[in-house]
């Protein structure tokens, strides 16, 4: 006790019976090692340790599914749009369509987003030839006439 009848500190540091916490809410951990200090416990390189793998015959992550790649299944499902929107629209035009679209919208089976990419451009490469070889021999016809 202090001659004013308080524990703890002396009248003029007497803060009514509250302490202060250190920083951040508690006393700390102390000053840091100094330079060179080498901890017995840990060694230079077990700072972070990766995840042990899983056991043989399960999944790495349960529920984790990487992103599907449908950069192609876009770029095809956009020429598509494009060719059914011309005046141009055959029947070529809709499968590739359909078949961009199935690719597009799969959220699962990346063998299957490749496959129906694949339709689709092929749908849409036939449409284009067609069309190209439209537009060639109308040009060799008014060039003949």
């Amino acid at each position: 006790m202090n001659d004013n009848g308080y524990p703890g500190r002396p009248d003029h540091e007497h803060t009514g019976g509250y302490q202060a916490p250190g920083p951040y809410g508690g006393p700390g951990y102390g000053p840091p090692p100094p330079p060179g200090f080498s901890d017995p416990y840990q060694g230079p390189h077990q700072a972070y340790q990766p995840p042990y793998p899983p056991p043989p015959g399960y999944p790495p992550y349960p529920g984790y599914q990487p992103a599907l790649a449908k950069g192609g299944a876009i770029g095809a499902l956009v020429t598509s749009i494009l060719l059914v929107m011309s005046c141009y629209a055959t029947i070529g035009g809709i499968v590739g369509l359909i078949f961009s679209i199935i690719a597009v919208s799969e959220n699962h089976d990346q063998e299957k987003v490749s496959r129906f990419t694949r339709y689709a451009w092929i749908a849409n490469g036939v449409t284009i030839g067609l069309l190209v070889l439209f537009f060639i021999a109308v040009i060799v016809a008014i060039a003949t006439a």
